[in-house]
């Protein structure tokens, strides 16, 4: 949490830290974050303010990557 909501932090070896300050799909962040997997792979779609930076940057939503 912040100062004013929940925030939703992925810690990654590839990306750095990831944030999520909204959840996709009319979800609230709990149910969102509790649905990621170690090990899985997903795709993030990067937050307007973060689009340029290779690590520590925000997302919008995340897909699984379907192997």
């Amino acid at each position: 949490m912040n100062d004013v909501a929940l925030i939703g932090v992925f810690e990654t070896k590839e990306c750095g830290t990831i944030k999520m300050y909204e959840a996709p799909y009319g979800k609230n962040i709990p149910a969102c974050v509790s649905e990621i997997q170690p090990g899985k792979k997903y795709k993030m779609y990067k937050t307007w303010s973060t689009r340029n930076d290779g690590r520590n940057f925000d997302t919008l939503r995340l897909e699984e990557i379907k192997e």
